[in-house]
């Protein structure tokens, strides 16, 4: 396995499927680390410090919708009766998207391994 896998696609497609892309992924992490503050501002304040790059909130939103559609997070409107603001939807992973959360990682810390191990090899 290790003489035919060059880059991360072919390690992924090795591992098989699930794998999420790099900016979904990091929309989850920040979603689980954020818990009760998930919402689209502070996602979006969070990915941009994460990533090191102003992020659109147009960009979170879409991002939000998929892993939604894909059935990795929920979203919740913001019940809070004090609120002089709009309300805000509150977003959780659910037991799916910690799965994949977790899948990705493992996958990451495997293709890392594996490039080392390439290197030590050379």
């Amino acid at each position: 396995m290790k003489a035919t896998i060059g880059s991360l696609m072919g390690f992924v497609e090795a591992m098989g499927s699930g794998v999420l892309p790099v900016f979904q992924w990091t929309t989850l992490s920040v979603v689980r680390v954020l818990g009760q503050r998930a919402y689209g501002a502070e996602i979006r304040r969070a990915l941009s410090a994460e990533l090191g790059r102003d992020v659109a909130i147009g960009q979170v939103f879409a991002c939000l919708a998929r892993l939604e559609q894909a059935g990795l997070i929920e979203a919740v409107d913001d019940s809070e009766e004090d609120r002089a603001s709009r309300r805000r939807r509150l977003f959780h992973l659910t037991s799916a998207g910690l799965e994949a959360l977790e899948r990705t990682a493992f996958t990451a810390r495997a293709f890392a391994n594996y490039r080392r191990d390439k290197e030590l090899e050379a």
